[in-house]
């Protein structure tokens, strides 16, 4: 498998990344397409059919997405950075740490880690942080 994976999207994609074993890198870009930096990554891309790219991977994942993408990340086993992601971001658990960084409105459920957010433009909500 290529160890970059590139899909074209649109301007605002849903991005579903289901369990990431690793770290997670996300960074926004004005490029209408998901580039995914990942060997072991598993992808269902429905996105040309309305629907959601969805992600899985075994070890660390690094996107790039576009601006206004939504991601809705399930469960993250490392640290994880967004940068730059204008969509809403959902992140339900992080066992590791996490920084938002020029995020939409952010969803957090749970950081076993330390939380970092800074520029978030709208509502933050975050339940638990264990760092």
């Amino acid at each position: 498998m290529a160890e970059t994976q590139r899909y074209p999207t649109g301007e605002k994609p849903q991005i579903i990344l289901h369990h990431v074993n690793g770290d997670l890198a996300i960074d926004g870009w004005m490029q209408e397409e998901v580039a995914v930096f990942a060997p072991d990554a598993v992808i269902d891309n429905q996105s040309g059919k309305g629907g959601a790219l969805e992600i899985r991977c075994n070890g660390d994942c690094r996107l790039q997405v576009p601006h206004g993408a939504s991601v809705h990340v399930l469960a993250l086993g490392g640290d994880g950075t967004l940068d730059s992601v204008q969509g809403a971001v959902e992140i339900q658990q992080v066992s590791g740490d996490l920084q938002l960084l020029r995020v939409g409105a952010a969803s957090v459920g749970q950081v076993n880690g330390d939380l970092s957010a800074r520029h978030v433009d709208g509502a933050l909500c975050v339940k638990a942080v264990n760092g």
